[in-house]
């Protein structure tokens, strides 16, 4: 795997980003030679059932506000 510093990355993104489209091989980033992230190229066989496990908790609106209300409730629970 590549590493770069998020210094080289911030100057020359286009150029790492053409690069690991297509070489296929993933970057590191680091800050100060600890890594950050790792850059991978997209992936198709990503499909929406990997969306649902994702997000299955925000129930079928998608605006999560069950979630956020269940939440608040067993804090004031705890109070």
């Amino acid at each position: 795997m590549r590493r770069v510093s998020t210094y080289q990355l911030r100057d020359n993104l286009s150029t790492y980003l053409t690069d690991i489209v297509c070489g296929g091989m993933p970057l590191v980033v680091e800050k100060y030679k600890k890594p950050l992230v790792i850059i991978t190229p997209y992936d198709d066989s990503l499909t929406e059932d990997d969306f649902e496990r994702f997000f299955g908790f925000m129930d079928n609106d998608g605006s999560g506000e069950k979630f956020v209300e269940k939440l608040r409730r067993s804090v004031r629970k705890r109070k």
